[in-house]
């Protein structure tokens, strides 16, 4: 990728050529799973935590779908 474009919304395909595109690249936040794990202590508590995010990813190009279903 020699340049990276970043727009708010989706490009369709048949306007890609006009952008001076080869193809777009989609990636949607599907899910965010937080966890926090609390240890109480007399003396010390203690807390960990972990986050895992679930995105999906395709890439459109003007002939149609390069990857990703």
């Amino acid at each position: 990728m020699e340049h990276v474009e970043i727009v708010p919304g989706g490009v369709p395909r048949k306007q890609l050529a006009g952008r001076g595109a080869r193809g777009i690249i989609v990636v949607r936040g599907e899910e965010v799973r937080a966890k926090l794990d609390v240890q109480p202590g007399f003396w010390q508590g203690n807390m960990s935590t972990g986050a895992i995010v679930v995105a999906s990813i395709f890439v459109d190009g003007p002939a149609g779908r390069l990857f990703g279903v």
